[in-house]
C-alpha cells in the first residue's frame, strides 16, 4: 500500500532541493544555451576573431559588462557548436547594436563534420541604423546529416567610423519533454514551457545542471504516468510546481547572491512543506 500524493510529493521535495543547489552552482556564463560564453564576458574565449574585431567592456552592451565590438569591414567572429544533432528545431537569438548604416548579420549554418558539407543555406538575422541593442530571434530546423553548427558575427555595408555590437548570443537546446509538468499542465502550458527554457539555457549548459536533467529524465517517466492515470493529481501537481516556474523564471536574471538568497529560502521552507504535506497524508486516497 502506498499514498499516491506521498510519492508526488516526496519526489518534488527532492526536485526541489535539487534545482535549488544548482541554482547556486550553475554558472551564469552560460545563460545562452548550447553556444559558451555567448555573452562574452570571459573575452574571447570558445570564438575565433579575425580581422577588425574584438570583445570591448565599456558602456555598450546588452547585459554583463562587456560585447563583441566588429570595427571594420574584416572582422567577424565565428564559434563551432558541437552538441547539436539532425533534424531538430532550435530557437537562435542575440541583439545587435549597429551604429550607423552598417549591417550587423548574426548566422548560423547546419554542417556535416565528416566532410565539412554545410547542408543548407545558412539563417541570418540583421539589424542596421539602431538606437540600442535590439534583439533578433529565428526557429531554425537543422537538415538531415547535421552534426554541428557554425555561429558568425559579421557586417556589412560598412562606411567608417561605424561599429556593431554584439550580445547574448544564444541557441536553444533541443526540447524533450518535461514530462511531470507536460502531464499536469499539456505540452503547450505557459509554465512547460517556462521550464522548459530554463532547463535548455540554464541547467544543460552546466555540467551540475545537465547530470541534474539526466537523472530526472531517468526517473520521472513513472511518476508522469502515474499522474496521466489519476487526474485529480493534475491540479495538485500544477501548484506545486509553481515555485519551481518562478525559481526558473527569475534565474536567469538574478545575481550570484541573490541565487544563494533564493535556494537558502527554498532549503528552509521546503522540508517544512514536505513534513506538513505528509501529516495529511492519511486524508488522502490511497492506492494498493
Amino acid at each position: 500500500m502506498f499514498s499516491g500524493l506521498s510519492v508526488i510529493t516526496r519526489f518534488m521535495a527532492v526536485v526541489f532541493i535539487a534545482l535549488a543547489l544548482i541554482i547556486i552552482m550553475a554558472s551564469p556564463l552560460f545563460a545562452d544555451g548550447l553556444i559558451p560564453n555567448g555573452g562574452f564576458e570571459s573575452g574571447t574565449n570558445n570564438w575565433s576573431v579575425s580581422g577588425s574585431a574584438d570583445v570591448s567592456c565599456d558602456a555598450y552592451h546588452y547585459d554583463g559588462s562587456c560585447a563583441a565590438r566588429i570595427y571594420g569591414s574584416d572582422g567577424n567572429f565565428t564559434q563551432w557548436v558541437s552538441n547539436v544533432s539532425e533534424l531538430y528545431r532550435y530557437e537562435f537569438w542575440g541583439w545587435i547594436y549597429a551604429n550607423g548604416t552598417v549591417t550587423g548579420n548574426l548566422e548560423i549554418g547546419f554542417y556535416d563534420a565528416i566532410d565539412g558539407t554545410l547542408k543548407e543555406a545558412p539563417t541570418v538575422l540583421s539589424a542596421s541604423n539602431t538606437s540600442g541593442f535590439v534583439q533578433r530571434v529565428a526557429e531554425v530546423r537543422s537538415p538531415i546529416g547535421t552534426t554541428c553548427a557554425r555561429v558568425r558575427l559579421a557586417v556589412q555595408g560598412w562606411d567608417t567610423p561605424e561599429w556593431v555590437r554584439f550580445d547574448g548570443i544564444g541557441l536553444a537546446a533541443p526540447a524533450e519533454g518535461c514530462f511531470i509538468a507536460t502531464a499536469a499542465s499539456g505540452s503547450d502550458d505557459g509554465n512547460v514551457k517556462t521550464l522548459r527554457s530554463f532547463r535548455d539555457g540554464f541547467l544543460k549548459s552546466d555540467a551540475t545542471g545537465d547530470n541534474f536533467v539526466n537523472a530526472y529524465y531517468s526517473i520521472s517517466p513513472p511518476v508522469a504516468g502515474f499522474i496521466e492515470d489519476n487526474a485529480y493529481l493534475k491540479p495538485i501537481i500544477r501548484s506545486g510546481l509553481i515555485p519551481s516556474v518562478t525559481v526558473s523564471t527569475a534565474s536567469l536574471d538574478m545575481t550570484l547572491w541573490q541565487k544563494t538568497a533564493l535556494a537558502g529560502g527554498l532549503l528552509i521552507i521546503l522540508p517544512g512543506a514536505v513534513l506538513y504535506l505528509n501529516s495529511r497524508r492519511k486524508n488522502t486516497v490511497t492506492f494498493s
